[in-house]
This record gives C-alpha cells, sequence and structure tokens, in this order.
C-alpha cells in the first residue's frame, strides 16, 4: 500500500486523488525500485478505474535526498516510457523532503513531474 492516500476536492467539487510515498532507502535499494513497479502494473491492470470510475491517482514521491531522487526518477522515466499508454493514465511527480521544508519561504516550483521528455518543474499544482 502506498504511504497515503489523498483525495482533494477541488473548488468545481471534483476530487484529484493521490497516492503518496515517502523513499529514504539507498538508490540501489530494490524496494524503491519494485514499488515503482508495483504502480505500473496496477494501473496496467486498470483495477482502480473500473473499481472507481475515476482516473488512476497522481502518485507524489517524496525523496529523503536529491541524489535519491535524480536516481528514482531516472528509473520511472525508463519504466514508463517503454509505452504511451502508460502516459496517458500514470502521472509520477517528485519532490524531497528539502524542498516540502521550505515551500513558506520559496516562490521556485516545488513538484517534477516525470513526462515522456524528462523531468521538468510542473507549476500546475501549487496547492499541494
Amino acid at each position: 500500500l502506498p504511504d497515503g492516500y489523498v483525495p482533494l476536492k477541488l473548488p468545481s467539487n471534483n476530487y484529484h486523488f493521490f497516492f503518496l510515498d515517502f523513499y529514504e532507502s539507498s538508490p540501489l535499494d530494490s524496494i524503491s525500485r519494485r514499488r515503482i513497479r508495483q504502480y505500473v502494473q496496477y494501473v496496467e491492470s486498470e483495477e482502480w478505474e473500473a473499481n472507481t470510475n475515476t482516473p488512476f491517482p497522481t502518485i507524489l514521491m517524496i525523496f529523503s535526498s536529491s541524489i535519491l531522487q535524480k536516481v528514482l526518477t531516472g528509473y520511472v522515466y525508463r519504466t514508463v516510457n517503454r509505452s504511451e499508454s502508460l502516459l496517458e493514465h500514470l502521472t509520477f511527480m517528485a519532490t524531497t523532503m528539502e524542498k516540502l521544508r521550505a515551500t513558506k519561504d520559496s516562490k521556485e516550483p516545488i513538484w517534477q513531474k516525470i513526462t515522456s521528455d524528462g523531468v521538468s518543474d510542473d507549476e500546475t499544482i501549487h496547492f499541494l
């Protein structure tokens, strides 16, 4: 199971759903990579959509260090980039604990979206 599940009610009375995961291990740790593969398998099974009639939640990845973030976002990119249909149904957003702690004092984007082009700063989810 994810470390957290966040249903966020939007002003339009619709909801946006998020799975939240913390990554604190070594970049070489197979548990972190297995977790990412589990999300890919889950979205490919289409169970979420069939059971909830909602799009698959955005996956928020919070890393203990920028090095761990760099290594595992690269792994996510390589994993999801193998299929165009995965990118239509699966969104990974990444940040570090340091960036989250500094959010009060910073105007910089907090989250980076992993796309078919790589990793980019995403300013569309400032509400998080």
